[in-house]
């Protein structure tokens, strides 16, 4: 997504699972809106490590959800955790 502007976060607290990378806890969902088309899309990123979730056009809860999954490929061969 190369036209991004308006990136704030939006401050709503979700519960999320410390981040997958570095194990930090401070995490922030960031709005991203595309020039051309107005449309937003959300993503939760580490402040420790800077990581991202992937962009998620539906909102916040949704993009929530997705960076809470999990998967555990030694324990129960790739199943959702």
């Amino acid at each position: 997504m190369k036209n991004k502007k308006d990136k704030e976060l939006t401050g709503k607290p979700f519960l999320l699972k410390p981040c997958p990378f570095c194990g930090g806890i401070e995490l922030g969902v960031m709005r991203l809106k595309e020039n051309k088309t107005g449309k937003l899309f959300y993503r939760i990123h580490c402040e420790n490590c800077r990581a991202k979730g992937p962009l998620v056009p539906e909102s916040e809860e949704a993009s929530a959800k997705i960076w809470n999954i999990r998967i555990n490929i030694k324990n129960n061969g790739g199943q959702k955790v």
